[in-house]
């Protein structure tokens, strides 16, 4: 599974449609062929390979079949490689999917630098309510929010 536009200097062992490759791929597939501006990407199959395209920096996360679905989140239970040099990008791919069990689809991507990044819960998840939608954001990349590193801004909702 890939973006319709896969880049072209990205090298990779198998990809494939027809093969779920989880739910962070799936949803930057769904986000890409909807119009959105998503950064250049491809995913490799666990066990796949993937040639350096440049000296990057590169984004390296996981996409697990069960991740990013209706019934739970995983946001921050995987291993995320950020800034990855070209000279790291392999050993980076073989941890991240490494970092779950079964092995992981691992989702090589452009690095983009934000100003802020955050999630969006579309119930409570201290409470469950599902008329309650919670925001959590932080200054930077969202690594420091979904590790628990960094405390996050968290206004709140009540959905309509």
């Amino acid at each position: 599974m890939v973006g319709t536009h896969l880049p072209r200097w990205l090298g990779v062992g198998v990809i494939s449609r027809t093969v779920d490759l989880g739910g962070k791929a799936r949803g930057l597939d769904r986000l890409r062929e909807r119009g959105f501006a998503v950064p250049p990407y491809v995913v490799v199959p666990p066990g796949g390979g993937v040639a350096a395209p440049g000296p990057g920096p590169w984004a390296v996360r996981s996409s697990a079949l069960d991740e990013d679905g209706a019934e739970r989140s995983h946001a921050g239970q995987y291993l995320t490689r950020l800034g990855v040099p070209e000279a790291d990008l392999a050993a980076a791919v073989a941890e991240v999917s490494a970092s779950g069990d079964p092995p992981l689809a691992a989702i090589v991507q452009t690095m983009v630098r934000a100003e802020l990044a955050g999630v969006v819960f579309t119930a409570d998840p201290r409470s469950g309510d599902v008329d309650v939608v919670v925001v959590e954001w932080v200054e930077g990349l969202g690594e420091d929010l979904v590790s628990g590193r960094a405390s996050p801004h968290r206004p709140e909702r009540t959905s309509a």
